[in-house]
Order: C-alpha cells, then structure tokens, then sequence
C-alpha cells in the first residue's frame, strides 16, 4: 500500500493523559485555607515589637553623650593643680665628737635634761626560814608639865616603863612649854617615835607610862614624862617563814628590767615637740624601799634624760658630715636608729653639775633628706602662670628641691588656682628599700 506524505510527519501514537494524572490528588491533600487580613489593632502591636529596639538604642545613645558632657564641664570648671616635687638627697658617713652644753643656745649644739620617777613591786613566796630578832616600835606623847621654855630631847633619849623596860625616841624632839599657869595651866607635848631598847614580845606594851631615868636626881623628872599614844608593837625572837634571798634578789632584777622599759616609754611619751631622746642618753638609778623583813620587794626607778632639739641636731650632724644644706631644712632618715649615740661620760649627778658633755656621734651611709616647707610653697605658687619660667623662679628659693613640676587642669586654664587647698602634692623622693 501506497504510504501518505501526512503519516510521516504524524507524531507517533502516545497514550492519552488525563487532567487528574497532572494535577494533585486531591483526595490526599487539602489546600491549606488563607489567613484572615489582619485587623488594625494587630497591626500596631506587630509595628510597636519592631520598633522598640531602634527606641531603646536612642535613649543609650542620649546617656552616654550626657554623661561625658557632665564629665566634660566637671572637668572644666573644677580648678585643680598637682604639684610633683622630688627632695635633694645625700649620703654621707658621720663620725664626730660635739661637746654640747645644757641650755646653751650659743653653743654648736645644746640639751635639756628632764627626769621622771616611777615605782614597781612585788610579793616574794615565803620558802625559806630565818630567825629573826625584831624590836618593838610604836608612838608615845611626850609632857613638859616643868616649865613655859621648850626642852629639847636628843636623839636615843631613853624612856622607862614602871616596870623598867627601856624604849629610845628614833629622832630628837622640842618639847613645847607649859601653857598658862596654876591649876589651869596646861603642859605642853609633841609626839615622838619610840623603839624599844632589845628584841623580843616582852616589849610589846598596848599602854603605859614613862620616865626620863636621864633626868633623875633633877626636879625635871617628875615634870616631864611619856605616855603612849600607840601600841609598842612588833617585838619577836624566833624563826620564820621568810623569802629566800635569791628569790629577792631575781625579784629585784625583774622590777628593775620594768621599771627600765617603762621608764623609757613614759619619758618618750612625754617628749616635748620637735625633741628626740636617745636609749644611751637615759640613766636609770634603782633605789630599793623595800620594809625590813617583809616578803615584798618595792624598788624606785628615776630616769635622768639628755634630750636634743631634732632640727638643730640634724642641722649640726649635717654640717659635721659635710653636707651642704644651702639654709634648707634636713632631717636624718631613721636617726633614732641610724645613728649611734656615746656619751663619753657617764651621765651622773656630778657629770650634768658640769653643764656640759662630751658626746661622740657614729653613722655609716646616713641618708640626709632636705626639707621643703610644702604650704610656703603651695602658697607661692598660687595664682602664678604656668610658664615656666615663672614657676622655677619659685622652685628656686626652695634649696631643698631637687626637681619639681606643676600641672594644671583645665589645661588651657593657664595658670595655678588662686586658692593653695585646690592644689595637690606628690611627693616622689625616693625611699630605699628595706633590707631583706
């Protein structure tokens, strides 16, 4: 069979599709339903959550801009000035001898001299045993009923009981004249300490009459007489229980290494201003006042003090080690430390009647740090420029500065504030550092 033109260019046979084989099952999928349209109050809700972060950030902005604009205005209407000064130092080595005068302001170096007292005790145990042999003691009134003229009785008059125990006055008395005359006169009297003449409890007497045996044979015996004013006590013969010796004497030491510390402390406490005393320039005497035969020991303690005005002293000690001051003040680092102090006498009664001593002043490596009186200073610089120029024309009638510098704020301010409380010092002198 003859083929047509028409059947070569026909597409070849495909199978039919149909509209559901393209399109979706619906049968397993639903078409998600459309969102209602916002309503108007969602609508600002959703505006106001987007804004807010641009409107917190404008208010973080604003703070900071306000605080540095705070700042900026503290700062430049707050006068304010700092003074940074650096002191002269030197170091020198110091051995001398000054022969230093008391109260003497003409002299090179003077001293003043202060005491002060103070007293310790203590209670020794009783360990140990003694006898002993005490002799009793009490008071007794003594009458002149002889005469209007005093009567003077010597030292160890004896007194008699009726009984003929013997008793001495420790010290001589006046006994006063009679007073008036005939049945209304009235004998005079003192008191008088008595001891009995020997040892033993057969002195002790609560009362009694005496006589003078030294008088007898003379009218004035019976015209003068004692009677007791006191009981005559304490007279004993016997052993007892008493502190060891060596036990006092340690009880003694240990007061006087107390009575030497604060000794010591109290007289530095007491130091006048501007005074500097040195430990070698203080002698201690210890006087011992304990009571006869009792286990207690009390001990005084008297400090004689040399003390030095400390700005002369420094002033003198600088001269001696050839350090030039240039009028400036100085003061020795730690001197109380540093330097060592030897008085080439003993410090004694007789020593200070001199009014003068010789005393020898040893210091190896001393650091002499100059002076600047700071409110003189403070005080100068106020209301200057800050040229410079003018401001180390001041620095320079202080010879105690070594390097100085001023710095003002506001900065363009331009000159030091007139008032000297508004300005500040930083003091950078060096300070050694301690030793290991």
């Amino acid at each position: 069979m003859p083929q047509r033109f028409f059947d070569d260019v026909k597409p070849p046979a495909k199978s039919r599709r149909l509209l559901s084989d393209v399109l979706p099952n619906t049968s397993v999928r639903r078409a998600r339903p459309m969102p209602p349209p916002p309503s108007p109050g969602n609508r600002t809700q959703e505006h106001e959550e987007g804004e807010r972060p641009r409107f917190w950030i404008k208010y973080w902005v604003f703070g900071v801009l306000s605080v540095f604009a705070v700042g900026f205005l503290w700062y430049a209407f707050t006068e304010k000035a700092t003074l940074t000064l650096e002191r002269k130092v030197a170091t020198a080595p110091l051995n001398t001898t000054i022969i230093a005068r008391e109260g003497d302001g003409g002299a090179e170096l003077s001293y003043v001299v202060v005491t002060t007292e103070k007293t310790e005790e203590k209670e020794v145990p009783a360990t140990g045993e003694s006898h002993v042999e005490k002799k009793a003691i009490g008071t007794i009134t003594i009458y002149n009923n002889y005469s209007s003229a005093n009567q003077r009785l010597v030292k160890n008059t004896r007194f008699e009981t009726p009984n003929g125990r013997i008793y001495r006055i420790s010290d001589s008395v006046v006994v006063p004249g009679r007073k008036g005359t005939g049945a209304s006169a009235t004998p005079g009297s003192v008191d008088a300490l008595v001891t009995a003449d020997a040892a033993g409890e057969s002195f002790n007497l609560e009362e009694s009459d005496f006589t003078i045996p030294g008088f007898k044979g003379d009218p004035r015996y019976s015209a003068f007489y004692g009677r007791t004013k006191t009981p005559i006590v304490g007279g004993f013969i016997g052993t007892i229980k008493t502190a060891k010796p060596e036990d006092i004497e340690s009880a003694k030491r240990e007061l006087d290494l107390n009575l030497k510390d604060e000794l010591l402390a109290q007289a530095k406490a007491e130091l006048p201003p501007n005074y500097v005393l040195f430990e070698s320039g203080a002698a201690i005497r210890y006087k011992d006042e304990s009571p006869e035969g009792a286990n207690r020991v009390v001990r005084r303690g008297t400090l004689t003090g040399i003390l030095f005005a400390e700005d002369a002293l420094t002033s003198v000690l600088a001269t001696r080690a050839g350090v030039l001051t240039e009028g400036a003040p100085v003061e020795i680092e730690n001197m109380l430390q540093t330097v060592s102090v030897q008085f080439l006498s003993a410090i004694t009664v007789e020593s200070l009647s001199q009014k003068k001593l010789d005393i020898r002043f040893i210091g190896e490596n001393l650091r002499f740090i100059f002076g600047v009186d700071l409110e003189s200073l403070k005080a100068d610089l106020a209301g200057k420029p800050t040229v410079k120029s003018v401001i180390d024309q001041v620095f320079s009638a202080y010879p105690g500065i070594r390097e100085a510098n001023v710095n003002v704020r506001p900065f363009w301010k331009g000159e030091v504030p007139e008032n000297p409380e508004k300005i500040k010092v930083k003091d950078k002198t060096p300070v050694p550092e301690a030793a290991n």
